[in-house]
C-alpha cells in the first residue's frame, strides 16, 4: 500500500470515530415533555390534595342532610325567640326559661354545625319564612298575652316538634356522628320540654 492511500484510510477511520463517538455521548431516553394537568388528572397525580381545594363527599344520606336541616331551623327559631322572651317577658319564671333554652339550643347547634362541618355538608344560617312569620306573631304581642304565646308556641309546640324529630331521626340514622349528636341533644330537650310544662301550668 503506497502512502497516499495508507493516508486516505487512516482519514476514513478517524472520520467513522468521531461519528460514533458523538451519538453514543447523546442520552438513550429523551426525557417526554410534560403537561399541564388539571381537574381529574391532577387530583390523581395527587392524592394527598396539596394544593387543591378539597371537596370531600357529604357521607350524610338524604334523610340525614333533610333532618339536619330541619333541625337547624328549628334551633334557630326558638333562640331568636329565646331572646325575644328576654326583651318582652315581665315574668321572671319565662325569662328563666328563655334564658336556658337559648343556652340549650346554642350548645345544640353550635354541636350540629360541628357535624356538618365533619360531613362538608353547611347549615341554614336564618329563619325559614314560615319560622319569621311565626316570630313575628310574638313579636305583635305583650305583656300577659305574650307570655302566654310564648309558654305555648314556643315552650310546649316547637319543643315537642324538636322532640319527635330527634327521635324520628334517632331510629333512622346510620351516621356515628349525627347518632351521638342526638343521644346528647334529646334528652336535653325532654328535660326542656319538662320545665316548659311546668311553666305553663303556672
Amino acid at each position: 500500500m503506497n502512502t497516499r492511500k495508507f493516508a486516505n484510510v487512516l482519514l476514513a477511520l478517524g472520520i467513522l470515530s468521531s461519528f460514533a463517538s458523538a451519538h453514543s455521548a447523546e442520552p438513550t431516553d429523551k426525557p417526554r415533555p410534560t403537561r399541564s394537568m388539571t381537574g381529574a388528572d391532577a387530583r390523581n397525580n395527587n392524592p394527598e390534595g396539596e394544593g387543591l381545594a378539597k371537596s370531600a363527599p357529604s357521607g350524610l344520606g338524604k334523610a340525614d342532610r333533610a333532618f339536619i336541616t330541619k333541625a337547624a331551623e328549628g334551633s334557630l327559631f326558638e333562640l331568636a325567640a329565646a331572646e325575644l322572651a328576654l326583651k318582652k317577658s315581665s315574668d321572671a319564671r319565662v325569662k328563666q326559661y328563655a334564658a336556658a333554652m337559648a343556652k340549650e339550643h346554642g350548645a345544640a347547634l353550635k354541636g350540629l354545625k360541628q357535624v356538618g362541618v365533619n360531613h362538608n355538608y353547611p347549615l341554614p344560617e336564618e329563619l325559614t319564612q314560615e319560622s319569621a312569620k311565626r316570630l313575628d306573631r310574638l313579636k305583635d304581642l305583650s305583656g300577659q298575652e305574650f307570655d302566654n304565646a310564648f309558654k305555648s308556641d314556643v315552650g310546649l309546640n316547637a319543643n315537642e316538634e324538636d322532640t319527635k324529630l330527634l327521635k324520628r331521626a334517632k331510629r333512622a340514622t346510620r351516621n356515628q356522628d349525627l347518632g351521638a349528636w342526638i343521644d346528647q341533644t334529646l334528652p336535653v330537650l325532654q328535660k326542656q320540654m319538662q320545665r316548659a310544662t311546668q311553666l305553663a301550668k303556672g
